[in-house]
């Protein structure tokens, strides 16, 4: 069977995108950890685990997974391998994304910021955004790949934030995966309520002592203030409390594209059914985690080729709609 001359001109822009990206790696580097290793809690998480022999219980569990996902990145840094390794590793993890749509019949490159963003955020960042678009292509494309699905739970996996915007997004579908997957919808649900509550014990116990992490000044947040803790803690406001207004300048920006993303879609009949309920938890997790929202990036670029396509080829992929 012949393909479609559009078909292959979309996937020759992203082979010619996969390979500045590559090149573009040998300037700029891609990091799974901040500069400051001391300071970073997740190279703490990941450095304790591959040193563990046993006696993992509890969190423990969670930061083993989240060593998984990230295995193959932290060889290359462990291996001080070149930075080009991390570039293919995420180039072959991106490309169901960045081929999402590839059979529209349309001149658009707007799937190539995709390969922009992870220089600007870490490996982690990006794989836990990847998390999303995974689901999003998994729930909204034209065909069901399950190991989509999977591998968009590990990497949700890195973030309880993530991981809590993920499980709101499978209450928002779940008669549509309940019809297509009961028995699989069942699982990840036990899963990730699992995992969420292993998270949120630790984030309460770190807000109820006050520990380092979760309290800047010591102070201990017990009962219902707890929540209050855990909301002082929020990118946002710890970037007023800090005086990085530049930082939180940009989060509020974020922000109000997202509520303006939220509003048009609910405006929208011909979308609101389909995507209003996979957007919703964004502007929740805002207040409580940072890293939950920022996941969103490629998602938006999703939903705006999706957008693109409603009026001429006004066709939605999928009857897929939120509960």
């Amino acid at each position: 069977m012949r393909i479609p001359v559009y078909i292959l001109r979309n996937y020759f822009f992203i082979v010619i995108g996969i390979l500045f990206f590559i090149v573009a790696s040998f300037f700029f580097k891609l990091n799974l950890f901040g500069a400051d290793l001391m300071e970073d809690g997740f190279f703490s998480q990941i450095n304790f685990i591959s040193n563990a022999d046993s006696g993992i219980e509890g969190l423990g569990y969670m930061h083993y997974v989240r060593f998984v996902s990230v295995y193959p990145f932290f060889f290359v840094w462990l291996s001080e391998l070149p930075n080009y390794y991390n570039a293919l590793l995420l180039a072959i993890i991106l490309l169901p994304v960045l081929s999402f749509n590839s059979r529209v019949k349309k001149n658009n490159f707007l799937p190539l910021f995709i390969l922009i963003l992870p220089f600007f955020f870490s490996i982690r960042i990006t794989l836990a955004a990847t998390s999303f678009a995974y689901f999003y292509v998994f729930l909204f494309g034209e065909r069901k790949k399950l190991y989509l699905l999977i591998l968009s739970l590990l990497f949700a996996l890195l973030s309880s934030g993530t991981l809590l915007c993920y499980f709101m997004i499978l209450f928002f579908y779940r008669k549509s995966l309940t019809k297509t997957y009961p028995l699989l919808f069942k699982i990840l649900s036990v899963f990730i309520v699992l995992g969420i509550g292993v998270a949120l014990q630790n984030k309460y116990e770190g807000v109820s002592e006050g520990a380092s992490g979760f309290s800047d000044d010591g102070q201990s947040y017990t009962g219902l203030n707890a929540i209050w803790g855990l909301l002082v803690r929020g990118t946002l406001i710890v970037s007023l409390q800090t005086g990085q207004y530049a930082r939180a300048v940009a989060y509020a920006i974020l922000y109000f594209i997202g509520v303006m993303l939220a509003l048009m879609i609910a405006s929208k009949e011909a979308v609101k059914n389909k995507y209003l309920g996979f957007f919703i938890p964004m502007l929740i997790i805002f207040w409580f985690e940072g890293m939950g929202f920022i996941s969103y990036q490629y998602c938006f670029i999703l939903f705006v080729i999706n957008n693109l396509r409603i009026g001429k080829e006004a066709k939605p992929l999928i009857p897929v709609e939120a509960s």
